[in-house]
């Protein structure tokens, strides 16, 4: 059956291909393709790309495309056939001074290809050394006003009228910025057709005229039909007069059959102004095949019409899908409504964001604090230590000072100016124990009755992000507590498969983050938080907690910032966890105050802290104080002598250091 098969009308139906040589090209859909690696060898009946490293025959193709077995693929091949192609017409491409460049082909069934003379009379099926023009470029150089078609027929027809219309080679994927230049000063007048795919044409060419152009109009023509053109326009009844009436004041609104598209973290929601049709499309992954599949729901008003997974890249699935909702429900163009939605989704997915402008000129403003110096606003930053060091009472603590806020917290930390409001997120423990701590912090700390936003968790973040999305709107909230990343990520934290992906969901819901993780060490003793590397990177700032002293009443424990993204490093915070049946007390010491703790800071942190409230001191003093010897005590401010200054035969902190904000000495 092989032999039988037109592979480049199969592969056609998925892949614009274009004849270079011996072979057909086009951009592959298994993958994010710009420069076209899909070849196509119809004389083999053999297709490859070669950046994905895959290729096969007629059967492979269907296999990949379609996601079925060899016995359902050669079912589905049995209607495809070559059949014998008639040429139609042929569309001269000329210079500027009319001389033949090359032709483009229309064939009986639809098809196209392009060839240039061979300069003895036949022709070369290629444009090997030909640099593309418009179409009907001579025209162009002495028009003032030019319509521009997707198609060379369309182009004839209103030259037929007497208009001066143009169109480029290749069809609605091929349109090239260096065009707009043949177009310099001009008024152009864009008539896309109405589909998906014209109006991406039509974009395009604007996109690519804009500040050459004199001026630049978009018309949607009145009462076309989905898949309509200009031609069909004029078939219709309607003449060149009012063709020009049209655009000299076209609509302003957009291409009712373009749906309207709303972005939220991992969903597109698609809606029409001329219907009640929303198709959403959640729970997007994309494989490492070129698959995008997702969960797509349709439904007319608020009546269900389809549920289920769905293959974004899927032809075959986009006219399964098509005729079970035809069933069900048949005053729409399916085909067409399907196929806007997963042309928009895949390209919002593979566009990301618009490119914005930094400056080097202005007020410079650093990064932000949303608490200082533990909580930069609107990033991420991790709290992570082992068991009974308070992480979760200590989160929950944050979210307290950010929605007073409370600005004298005996904490000592900077609280906001404004309310933040809270979500928190609890993967690990229920609601009774959250409220709990809540309770005994409110009421040990002498608070008024705050309320707190809380969400027991179940699904990863990354797969639950809409409805956590939704929480967020409902609640109001602009920071939220992660409690913690283990269950939050889900599967191996030590890939970057999971901590990647949590990453992007984050930034998605655009808020601040706290996030409370596990501590892992490497071979060499060093701690770190549990997972992939990343986890330290992509976070703006990573707090390590360490206990110094426990018992039923009192927990002293160590704050220490092991990675800073943002800005300076800060000095260590400590803290005190005083425990009584009716709350529990929480207030800030120094590091040094904490026996087990002030020994694990740097001699530089050492001294910088012992100075601050008891210079000037000797260098035996200090030896004596530190529990350290005079020599590396003498070595340690001789190092440092921009932060330490000889006052008589003493030591004291240099005025600058402590002038410092307190976070960071």
């Amino acid at each position: 059956m092989k032999a039988s098969v037109s592979l480049v009308e199969l592969i056609s139906e998925t892949v614009q291909l274009k004849k270079v040589g011996a072979e057909w090209q086009g951009l592959c859909p298994y993958h994010a393709d710009k420069i076209p690696s899909l070849k196509v060898d119809e004389e083999k009946g053999l297709w490859t790309c070669f950046a994905c490293r895959i290729g096969g025959s007629a059967f492979d193709w269907v296999i990949r495309r379609d996601g079925v077995d060899f016995k359902e693929a050669k079912h589905r091949l049995e209607g495809y056939v070559p059949i014998e192609k008639t040429i139609i017409a042929t569309y001269d491409y000329s210079d500027a001074q009319g001389r033949l460049l090359f032709q483009v082909v229309r064939y009986h069934p639809k098809g196209f290809s392009q060839r240039q003379p061979d300069g003895k009379g036949g022709w070369l099926n290629n444009l090997k050394g030909i640099e593309p023009v418009l179409y009907n470029l001579q025209a162009l150089a002495t028009a003032e006003v030019v319509y521009i078609c997707e198609g060379e027929k369309d182009a004839n027809w209103l030259i037929s009228l007497g208009l001066i219309a143009t169109t480029s080679p290749g069809g609605a994927a091929n349109w090239k910025p260096h065009y707009a230049q043949s177009l310099a000063s001009k008024k152009v007048i864009c008539l896309p057709h109405n589909d998906v795919e014209g109006e991406r044409y039509i974009a395009q060419a604007v996109a690519s005229l804009k500040g050459i152009a004199k001026e630049i109009l978009t018309c949607h023509l009145p009462g076309l039909l989905p898949k309509g053109d200009v031609s069909d326009w004029l078939d219709a009844g309607n003449d060149v007069k009012d063709l020009e009436k049209h655009c000299q004041s076209p609509d302003t609104e957009t291409n009712p059959w373009k749906p309207e598209v709303k972005q939220g973290p991992g969903f597109y929601e698609h809606r029409w102004a001329n219907s009640d049709i929303m198709v959403k499309v959640a729970r997007i992954r994309e494989h490492t095949d070129g698959r995008v599949t997702c969960e797509i729901i349709v439904r007319q008003d608020d009546k269900l019409l389809h549920q289920a997974q769905f293959n974004l890249s899927s032809q075959n699935m986009r006219a399964q899908l098509a005729k079970i909702l035809k069933a069900r429900y048949s005053l729409v163009d399916w085909d067409e409504i399907l196929q806007q939605v997963c042309v928009l989704t895949l390209d919002r997915i593979r566009e990301g964001e618009p490119v914005t402008m930094l400056t080097g000129s202005g007020i410079i403003v650093p990064p932000k604090f949303l608490i200082r110096p533990l909580v930069y606003l609107d990033t991420p930053v991790i709290f992570f230590g082992e068991k009974e060091v308070a992480k979760s009472q200590i989160g929950l603590l944050l979210l307290v000072i950010a929605q007073l806020p409370w600005a004298d917290n005996p904490l000592r930390l900077e609280a906001p100016s404004r309310s933040f409001k809270g979500l928190y997120l609890d993967w690990e423990t229920s609601r009774d124990i959250a409220d709990y701590q809540l309770k005994m912090i409110v009421r040990g700390m002498s608070l008024e009755n705050i309320e707190i936003a809380y969400r027991r968790c179940y699904r990863p973040l990354v797969e639950d992000l809409e409805e956590i999305h939704n929480k967020i709107d409902e609640v109001q909230a602009e920071v939220i507590l992660v409690d913690s990343l283990g269950p939050a990520c889900a599967g191996d934290l030590n890939k970057s498969e999971v901590s990647l992906p949590f990453f992007n969901a984050l930034r998605g819901l655009g808020v601040t983050s706290i996030l409370i993780g596990q501590t892992s060490k490497n071979e060499k003793g060093q701690r770190s938080v549990f997972g992939s590397t990343y986890f330290q990177y992509m976070a703006r700032a990573v707090w390590e907690f360490q206990r110094a002293e426990r018992n039923e009443h009192k927990l002293e424990i160590g704050l220490f910032q092991r990675h800073a993204n943002l800005g300076p490093p800060c000095a260590p915070l400590g803290l005190r966890f005083s425990y009584f049946e009716d709350g529990t007390i929480i207030e800030r010491v120094d590091v040094v105050e904490i026996p087990g703790l002030a020994e694990k800071l740097p001699i530089q942190m050492q001294l910088k802290q012992l100075l601050l409230h008891h210079a000037p001191l000797t260098v035996k003093q200090i030896a004596e104080e530190l529990e350290l010897s005079e020599s590396s005590i003498r070595v340690a401010l001789h190092r440092n002598k921009g932060q330490f200054v000889a006052v008589g035969k003493g030591w004291g902190l240099a005025a600058r250091e402590q002038e410092m904000p307190e976070a960071f000495r």
